[in-house]
């Protein structure tokens, strides 16, 4: 369990967050704002995360190389997920993302199960949950029919892929 004080140089908002690490490797969240990494050193022991109402964004990195997580659960609160946010956590093979997420940076789930699973990927895209997070064209890119009305970001080398959605609109725009 921990609720820690921080030095200066880190983000206030760590202050209303805690957190308690179960035996079975559940890791409970809850607070408001952003959530920021607090389990250093405690990430093996992570196979479930929950995450509670009230948390609006996770920061780059939050869950970086988990290598145990399977299971996140997200709440509706949730509006942003930052760059690689579950980077490397390569036992996650699917999520839900919630319906407010208006913002879903780069790399938020490279190299996690779900990036590494063949039939998540349809002619180019990453599909999560119906919302395109990645991308790997850089030319003749289509959105796949269907796709959520979320906003993301994908890079892939030197080009970028950003993507809105809105409900009568869609524009890909390649840079």
């Amino acid at each position: 369990t921990g609720k820690h004080r921080f030095s200066q140089t880190e983000p206030e908002e760590k202050e209303n967050i805690s957190w308690s690490l179960s035996e079975d490797g559940t890791l409970t969240i809850s607070g408001k704002g952003k959530l920021w990494k607090h389990w250093d050193g405690r990430e093996a022991e992570i196979k479930k995360v929950i995450i509670g109402e009230g948390i609006t964004s996770i920061s780059v990195s939050a869950f970086r190389d988990n290598i145990n997580l399977e299971s996140v659960i997200l709440p509706d609160s949730l509006v942003a997920i930052d760059s690689n946010a579950f980077l490397g956590c390569t036992a996650l093979y699917s999520i839900e993302l919630p319906d407010k997420l208006c913002q879903l940076d780069s790399g938020a789930f490279y190299d996690t199960g779900i990036y590494n699973t063949e039939s998540n990927w349809e002619n180019g895209g990453l599909y999560v949950d119906g919302c395109l997070v990645s991308a790997k064209a850089t030319e003749g890119f289509s959105i796949a029919e269907g796709t959520g009305e979320k906003v993301g970001s994908c890079t892939q080398g030197r080009s970028t892929l950003k993507v809105t959605f809105a409900p009568c609109t869609v524009k890909a725009e390649i840079k």
